[in-house]
């Protein structure tokens, strides 16, 4: 299956710009808005981990992490 590049920024500590790669299709839903960067099933475990580190990393923290990141296709 293909990917594709997704860049996401911002979040309410206005964190810098990031890339993941996610498969087309997930990429298209999420665009469409069919799903959302919160469902189970668009991030990895890994690629959550990783942007939750990004746009936060406070332990504690009630921001949301990437889940309020504006989402660049």
């Amino acid at each position: 299956m293909a990917n594709v590049k997704v860049t996401l920024s911002g979040g309410f500590h206005n964190a810098p710009a990031i890339n993941i790669q996610l498969p087309v299709k997930v990429a298209e839903d999420l665009k469409n808005g069919v799903v959302s960067i919160t469902d189970y099933h668009v991030l990895t475990r890994a690629q959550r981990i990783k942007l939750d580190k990004h746009f936060c990393g406070i332990r504690g923290c009630m921001c949301g992490g990437v889940t309020r990141a504006t989402i660049q296709f």
